[in-house]
């Protein structure tokens, strides 16, 4: 009777697959402020040991022409309450991964590698690979490119060791 033997090598699968108890998700919803730009910061707030890998994004802007700009930073600047974040299971402990919510009159999202939204319509994007990956002390921006508009932010990360 033959035997089956995994062949050596990495496997392509969804991260979250393999480390569903290690699943975070927070969200925000931010009102429109006149002359205000709208912000959403997810800051690993781990020891030095863990990454974040942001999963998905889920938002909504009331605005066609208005886009959500995401990049990376160093640092996290923001209120000085996050917004609760919580595991997807209730069961599993608080992992790394604090949201804070700004507002600020200066655009914070020149340079940015992602666009989303536009069309005033919801949107979704999960990606077959993590859209980021902050190591501790860094955080991931999402920018709101135009003021005085509301809108909502979803979003879903997993905390892994590094390396």
């Amino acid at each position: 009777m033959p035997t089956f033997r995994k062949p050596r090598g990495s496997y392509v699968r969804d991260t979250g697959d393999w480390f569903s108890d290690k699943l975070m998700a927070g969200a925000v919803s931010f009102a429109a402020l006149p002359g205000l730009y709208n912000n959403l910061y997810l800051y690993n707030d781990s020891d030095a040991g863990h990454v974040i890998q942001l999963l998905s994004i889920t938002g909504w802007i009331e605005s066609s022409a208005a886009n959500l700009d995401v990049l990376t930073v160093l640092g996290q600047i923001g209120a000085a309450a996050p917004v609760p974040a919580a595991p997807l299971d209730p069961f599993n402990p608080q992992r790394a991964g604090a949201l804070y919510a700004t507002a600020s009159a200066a655009y914070q999202g020149a340079g940015s590698f992602l666009e989303l939204g536009g069309g005033a319509a919801p949107f979704i994007y999960t990606p077959h690979h993590p859209i980021l990956i902050l190591p501790a002390g860094y955080s991931g921006l999402f920018a709101c490119d135009t003021p005085s508009l509301p809108m909502y932010v979803s979003l879903c990360w997993v905390v892994l060791p590094q390396g």
